[in-house]
């Protein structure tokens, strides 16, 4: 068996038997650190600080989602005028309201949310059969619209709203709406025109509007293989991760062989504490043996993983940079390009 699979037999093996542990560990900080917010949104909402306090809700809702948080979200969003948000965290707090018995909770929620509905600014994004280019991808607010919500009029926030489409061998094209409450907007999607023809942006070269290395909208990432050592480094953060958790295992282990064996000897000889005539002293004596057997295999796991993790950072291909340019339809253009 290869070094490679003993050491990820090794660290599977601890992440079973630690699993419990941690995900109970992780699950009360999460609730503390999540009350924590809770409590610092609730203060900057009282000193007038709307758009920190809802910063402060959202990060509690993320580590332990309740629908008393989900209701002073959605309070908060409606106080920055974000409509469509608040509307949906009403939406998603009922239900979540119901299911823990808080009946109050769930009527004030869909409540709010049946008032907020008239005043939501919907806009609808149109793409013409014509217009459906094969590799079309639309963009909005610089996340991508799926083209299952094409033609559908979807809530938003009131504002600016900004609209790219592009494709690849095709000139990219641009819109924007200005949403009001209650109002709905329609942006329609032209057939984008052919690039002309040599216009085809250089290999290699960053498009328009496209950060330097990132693929330009409709372009192939690049393959994973093109990123040398990149796996490798991911690997190592994971075994390390592991490492970490069976050093805290190891020293929780160690502290219980310690206080059963303390506990063992006020029922054993005083000149041999391996001398027990009560049972209690001799259970406790075993116990404090498994922990003490636990300890050891979790700490010898923890450094054979703590190097392995070490070794598979070290030895990861590393980054190659280089600049490339070009010239495409616009003009002159160089890059700094490299994988790391």
């Amino acid at each position: 068996m290869s070094c490679m699979s003993k050491l990820a037999k090794a660290a599977l093996f601890v992440a079973l038997a630690l699993a419990p542990l941690t995900a109970h560990a992780q699950t009360a900080e999460n609730k503390a650190a999540a009350e924590a917010l809770f409590d610092e949104g609730r203060a900057l909402m009282d000193k007038g600080d709307i758009a920190g306090a809802c910063s402060k809700f959202e990060e509690s809702d993320r580590l332990d989602p309740a629908p008393g948080t989900l209701l002073n979200l959605a309070g908060c969003y409606e106080r920055l005028g974000k409509v469509a948000s608040a509307w949906a965290t009403y939406r998603s707090a009922a239900p979540m309201a119901r299911e823990r018995g808080q009946a109050e909770r769930e009527k004030f929620a869909r409540t709010r949310a049946a008032e907020l509905e008239p005043r939501l600014p919907r806009l609808r994004v149109t793409v013409p059969d014509q217009s459906r280019v094969e590799g079309l991808t639309i963009v909005r607010d610089g996340k991508d619209l799926s083209a299952s919500l094409w033609g559908q009029a979807l809530p938003v926030d009131p504002g600016t709203v900004q609209v790219a489409a592009s494709a690849r061998g095709r000139e990219p094209w641009s819109g924007q709406a200005e949403l009001k409450e209650g109002k709905t907007e329609e942006l329609v999607v032209p057939l984008l025109k052919p690039l002309p023809p040599g216009a085809e942006p250089a290999a290699g070269l960053a498009p328009p509007g496209a950060a330097p290395g990132q693929p330009s909208p409709g372009q192939a990432a690049a393959p994973e293989h093109s990123r040398p050592g990149r796996t490798q480094r991911i690997a190592s953060y994971v075994v390390g991760g592991v490492a970490g958790a069976a050093l805290v295992a190891t020293g929780f282990l160690a502290l219980q062989a310690r206080s059963k064996n303390e506990d063992s000897l006020k029922y054993c000889h005083a000149d041999n504490s391996n001398g027990c005539d009560d049972q209690r002293g001799v259970s406790l004596r075993d116990e404090a043996l498994r922990y003490g057997n636990w300890a050891t295999v979790t700490g010898i796991a923890a450094g054979v993983l703590a190097a392995g993790a070490i070794t598979l950072y070290f030895t990861a291909p590393k980054a190659q940079v280089g600049l490339e340019g070009g010239f495409d339809h616009q003009g002159a253009t160089v890059a700094l390009t490299g994988r790391w």
